[in-house]
């Protein structure tokens, strides 16, 4: 498709998606999302699937500034904001929580957003439980079923920081 037309992003990023997931071959996985950006410089597919393989290569600070660049694009689309979230979430960033509360502000009842919202505060150094069990709370009474380890997890902080 990239000798039809050179300039259709969707052809670079799924080669991308081939030699990263068939070939495990990330380094040129890497080169077709560039030349994606190059092309459409606004195709988000492109950026997540990027600050992924910088993240499992261990390119965190290269990860982030993919991430930074790709919030910058979004506007009022509450699972982009939440897919980010859990993007800065993979890489222990404290903005996944903004990506969390955008998502939240476009859609207030977004219940895996209040739940992600639960484990971030809950895996904070010192965490903050009572906001963890706030979002919790909501998480659930919009729908979302915690993971029974979560809940244990957060029972036991409970306990050891009362």
């Amino acid at each position: 498709a990239i000798i039809y037309d050179p300039n259709y992003v969707r052809s670079y990023y799924n080669l991308a998606k081939i030699y990263h997931e068939k070939k495990k071959d990330t380094e040129l996985a890497i080169s077709y999302l560039k030349e994606a950006l190059k092309v459409d410089p606004d195709f988000a597919d492109t950026y997540f699937l990027l600050a992924k393989l910088y993240k499992d290569r261990g390119q965190l600070k290269e990860a982030e500034e993919i991430c930074d660049r790709l919030s910058k694009i979004y506007g009022l689309e509450s699972t982009s904001h939440y897919n980010l979230g859990i993007l800065y979430g993979e890489l222990a960033s404290p903005k996944a929580i903004k990506e969390f509360n955008i998502a939240i502000q476009i859609d207030p009842e977004y219940a895996p957003a209040y739940y992600n919202l639960a484990v971030s505060f809950a895996y904070l150094s010192p965490p903050k439980i009572e906001l963890a069990r706030k979002h919790l709370d909501l998480a659930t009474k919009y729908g979302y079923k915690p993971d029974p380890k979560f809940l244990s997890y957060l029972e036991e902080l409970e306990k050891k920081w009362r």
